[in-house]
């Protein structure tokens, strides 16, 4: 054979290797056919993110174990959530799964990481009812996120942050300070919560600074200028400060710029920056939760697996990080694995190997099953006849309207459904023109409209206002199929009609209801928050003020971001807030206190009342947060009352009591005295009488020193006295002689009369202190007893300026604040100082008789436990102490009812300042 003859018989012979092949594929969805029907199934793999390192790592632990089951077909799709999460982003991808799918039964669907576990499980209905959900790559797992759920199970990640940063201590000891790169992506909030409490337990006396809120450029910047005694350590950088996707080459760019080593808990960047850690395993949590799927096709149940909570984490470094930072591949924990080199770039080898051995194997599976598929199309064509007798039994029962139309309009057929739901029998609607005859007159329009938006294509979720024989309106979402000849003219529009009419009609009342709850929602007073997966979602006016920030800042928060680190009972307010969030959303409400921060950094304590709900198998949690300050205050003010008036039925008895052997002291000490005189004739007479001289007496008794000690005994029993009448004054509620009186010029008295004690006592407390007067311009007056309000407020000023006289030794300027103003019906007078301020346990008791906290001599205790009285018993007022508005001090604030006795002058508020002889203005 020559070779011309050669090269003309091997051309037929390819051509029918390549009729082969061709026949095979034309022939494939026959054949897919008669496999399907012999029982194949399908899973669905969904990925949160895009393909990576990590994703791929989650598929190949898949297909390792699903890839030996010859009747499963894995169907994979990528969210690429780190671009876009926002909800209408999401439900764009449900409805491209849903029309993608519609066809497609999935026996099991696996995801992996928390978006797509989220995604699942709000449109499992719709996409996939009745498959069994295994997931795996989740952080900040919770049952109550399965709350409602049934049929789920996977394998939990928890990277352990604990031991990452024990070995990077260990191989990088010099350091005092790490810094946490993290975004605010949902999966870098929930590992820096737990990162923070981790750090905050384990290495309380490493400094940790969190980088996140930059763009890339200043990331960048940042770490290539960190010091040496320092570390990194990256939990995720997926989005920057304004909430642009990052690109992982850009990332690399930003991690290889890093000055000092950079730590990390997954492999993503192990070798693009990331010089190791310990890392979790994309490859183990796959083969898990492939594991776990397996089990399920193979017929167990889903609820006889378990989630799994800890996964296979392994020491990962880099060959060339290590090399860059000087450190030694001995200093490394036992069975650390370490690449570089080569390795780096037979990573993906594997992968490449069975993409081309996978094309291979169809290939032959193609070739082998063309020789089946002529046996099975006989078999074929007998299931189609059965088919179409099926087909026609379920148009007969389905509960829908199901019809076909022509071309021209005219009308085809007619099921059960579609007579119920319009009201014509079948034989009398075929022939007639469709349109004509359910939308006649005006409702023509949606016809028109129908036409000029179909455009020769299918509809789907098209709804329209049907005309029913009986003159009624039924709105019918309709999804259409159109029918061409091989010519590619129309034969007929199948349509698939859903009556939605009560369904419009109730999402019409439930709107309403959703807006009478809005006008409720928004209108509360207290402050009310619904929480999502953990995270604020919604919150009220009410909350904004509360909180001190804006509702757009709040949202997508933690509770624990306006909460301090730890609750007044010790523990962490992470830890207790996922506690009563997971309570909640299982069903049991709660209602305890909370100590909240605001954004300000102020510390406020407020009663919490939590309940759970679910919508369309999401867990929601209601909070409705009531500030208690004030109904403390008022508690304790009421408690405070009470144990004044026991007090002072107490002390008017002791004062009683004493009074009589008091007055018997005093008299007798006096008569002592006077029995020494010489200027009485009867003691003249007496010592006479009995030999003895008075003037010898008298020196007897001086160098003795009993007059001096007679001295004592009179002047303690002068302040007994006075204490008695204090004690009386206490006690005595009787309502003495009222007048208005200006409240200004009573605070200007006070401390004209306090100015006059000092100098009495010739003392210069008041110089080095500075008065500062803020009094409302209106002639504010009160209905009172001049003596004993002036009274009130000197004893107030008195302690208010021997309060300063700490500052002043300090070297730093004594103030006085004195403020008068009109607040809700009351004159409010405060007294605030920048003393050392009294401690909350003693804000209780201040005002209780005989309570000081001065030397013993220097005070009797109660100058404040009367003026409590005057106010609040003879003037039917409050008076308590609090926190000055800065740094240090206290404020003592007065308030008594307003008397309009006296016209009220408008103006705006005078601000005088003066102090020690001078005058601010």
């Amino acid at each position: 054979m020559n070779p011309n003859t050669l090269r003309v018989a091997r051309v037929p012979f390819g051509l029918f290797v390549l009729g082969l092949v061709a026949c095979g594929a034309l022939l494939c969805p026959a054949l897919g056919a008669a496999q399907e029907s012999a029982g194949r199934r399908n899973v669905l793999t969904l990925h949160s993110y895009h393909p990576s390192v990590w994703t791929d790592n989650i598929q190949r632990g898949y297909e390792a174990v699903l890839g030996d089951y010859a009747d499963v077909d894995i169907s994979v799709e990528y969210m690429d959530a780190k671009r876009d999460s926002t909800p209408a982003y999401q439900h764009a991808l449900f409805a491209a799964y849903q029309r993608k799918y519609r066809k497609t039964r999935f026996d099991v669907v696996l995801t992996s990481d928390n978006i797509a576990l989220e995604f699942a499980l709000q449109y499992r209905r719709e996409l996939f009812p009745d498959a069994p959900i295994v997931f795996c790559g989740v952080n900040g797992f919770s049952r109550g996120m399965l709350r409602g759920q049934s049929g789920v199970t996977g394998v939990i990640e928890r990277g352990d942050f604990a031991e990452n940063i024990k070995v990077a201590r260990t191989l990088w000891p010099q350091t005092d300070t790490v810094y946490v790169v993290a975004d605010r992506t949902t999966t870098g909030e929930i590992n820096l919560a737990r990162f923070r409490d981790i750090m905050a337990l384990k290495h309380p006396d490493l400094a940790v600074i969190v980088l996140r809120d930059f763009m890339s450029d200043d990331l960048l910047r940042k770490l290539s200028s960190l010091p040496q005694d320092s570390f990194v350590f990256l939990i995720s950088f997926w989005r920057d400060m304004l909430g642009d996707y990052i690109s992982e080459d850009r990332l690399h760019d930003v991690l290889q710029a890093c000055s000092v080593p950079v730590f990390s808990r997954t492999e993503w960047f192990i070798g693009a920056g990331v010089m190791g850690g310990k890392c979790v395993s994309g490859f183990d949590q796959g083969r898990r939760a492939g594991l776990m799927a397996a089990r399920i096709l193979s017929g167990d149940a889903v609820e006889d697996i378990p989630v799994q909570h800890e996964g296979h984490a392994r020491f990962l470094f880099d060959q060339g990080e290590m090399e860059q930072h000087g450190i030694n591949a001995e200093a490394l924990p036992p069975g650390s694995e370490v690449l570089g080199g080569d390795d780096k770039g037979m990573r993906f080898r594997p992968v490449t190997v069975m993409l081309f051995g996978g094309a291979f194997a169809a290939l032959f599976v193609l070739v082998v099953g063309f020789g089946g598929v002529l046996v099975s199309l006989y078999r074929s064509r007998r299931a189609l006849e059965a088919e179409r007798d099926r087909s026609a039994r379920i148009i007969e029962k389905t509960p829908a309207i199901i019809c076909g139309v022509t071309a021209d309009g005219e009308t085809t057929f007619l099921n059960p459904f579609g007579e119920a739901a319009t009201g014509y029998h079948q034989e009398e609607l075929v022939g007639r023109n469709w349109w004509t005859t359910f939308y006649p007159g005006e409702s023509y329009a949606q016809v028109e409209k129908l036409f000029s938006e179909m455009q020769g294509l299918d509809v789907s979720g098209y709804e329209m206002d049907l005309t029913a024989k009986d003159g009624t309106t039924r709105t019918i979402m309709w999804t259409s199929m159109n029918r061409f000849a091989p010519t590619g003219e129309l034969l007929e529009v199948v349509g698939f009609g859903d009556d939605v009419t009560e369904r419009r009609a109730a999402e019409r009342a439930l709107r309403e209801s959703e807006g009478r709850y809005r006008l409720l929602f928004e209108a509360a007073h207290d402050g009310i928050v619904i929480l999502r997966g953990g995270r604020l979602w919604d919150c009220n006016p009410s909350c904004e003020e509360l909180m001190g920030v804006s509702r757009k800042e709040i949202l997508g928060t933690t509770p624990s971001d306006f909460s301090p680190r730890v609750q007044p009972g010790g523990g962490l307010s992470s830890e207790q807030a996922a506690e009563l969030l997971e309570a909640a959303e299982q069903g049991h409400s709660r209602v305890f206190e909370w100590r909240h921060r605001r954004a300000d950094g102020t510390m406020f304590d407020a009663e919490v009342s939590l309940s759970g709900f679910v919508v369309d198998n999401v867990n929601y949690v209601q909070a409705i947060v009531r500030d208690v300050t004030e109904m403390r205050r008022m508690r304790e003010l009421m408690t405070q009352n009470e144990k004044m008036l026991s007090l002072g039925g107490l002390a008017a008895g002791m004062a009683h009591e004493l009074n009589n052997p008091l007055g018997a002291v005093l008299q007798s000490v006096q008569n002592i005295e006077r029995r020494f005189s010489e200027s009485l004739p009867s003691n003249t007479q007496v010592a006479g009488e009995v030999g003895v001289n008075l003037d010898a007496v008298r020196q007897y008794l001086e160098r003795r020193g009993i007059d001096r000690m007679l001295m004592g005994i009179r002047q303690a029993g002068t302040r007994a006295a006075s204490i008695v009448r204090n004690m009386l004054e206490f006690s005595d509620s009787v309502d003495g002689g009222r007048e208005p009186c200006r409240i200004t010029e009573c605070v200007d008295r006070a401390m004209d009369l306090l100015a006059a004690e000092m100098r009495q006592k010739q003392t210069d407390l008041l110089s080095g202190v500075r008065i500062e007067r803020e009094f409302d311009a209106s002639a504010l007056c009160v209905p009172c007893n001049r003596a004993e309000l002036e009274q009130v407020l000197l004893n107030v000023l008195r302690n208010a300026v021997q309060a300063v006289q700490e500052t002043v030794r300090e070297g730093e300027e004594g103030t006085l604040r004195l403020t008068t103003r009109l607040e809700g019906g009351y004159v409010v007078v405060e007294v605030e100082d920048n003393g050392p301020g009294v401690p909350e346990a003693d804000r209780r008791r201040v005002f209780e008789p005989f309570f000081t906290t001065r030397d013993p001599g220097e005070g009797t205790g109660l100058g404040l436990s009367v003026s409590y009285f005057i106010v609040t018993q003879n003037h039917g007022g409050e008076f308590y102490v609090e926190p000055a508005a800065s740094e240090k001090g206290a404020r003592f604030v007065i308030r008594l009812p307003y008397g309009d006795a006296c016209r009220v002058d408008e103006g705006k508020t005078q601000h005088e300042d003066v102090g020690s002889g001078r005058a601010a203005h």
